[in-house]
């Protein structure tokens, strides 16, 4: 992704997540429901038709449903991560980080720690 285009989704991450703060400033199930929302008229509108939105259990995202929702999403990448958060809206970082590297991102998760030059 170019400089531009990383500037426009942190831009509109902040702004979604200001947003959420702003009508629900208290209320967490609301401001998860706010960007549930806004991460599926994202999905909706700039991956169009195919976007077929799966039922998630309810609690903690598995690797297993993650995989599952970027497996769902027509243009993979970006789609694929609006798909994660629109059934899983503000996930921990630890819940997703692996399944967004190995599988969107294309990167191998280590354990061994990162060697010093």
């Amino acid at each position: 992704m170019d400089a531009a285009t990383l500037l426009r989704e942190a831009r509109w991450a902040v702004d979604t997540w200001e947003l959420a703060l702003l009508e629900a400033p208290k209320d967490r199930a609301k401001q998860k429901l706010l960007l549930r929302k806004a991460h599926a008229e994202r999905l909706r509108g700039e991956h169009g038709g195919g976007v077929r939105f799966l039922r998630v259990p309810p609690g903690e995202p598995t690797p297993h449903m993650l995989t599952l929702l970027l497996n769902q999403s027509p243009a993979g990448g970006q789609a694929g991560i609006h798909q994660i958060l629109a059934a899983y809206p503000l996930p921990k970082l630890e819940q997703i980080y692996a399944v967004v590297f190995e599988k969107v991102l294309n990167e191998k998760v280590s354990t061994q720690p990162v060697a010093k030059r």
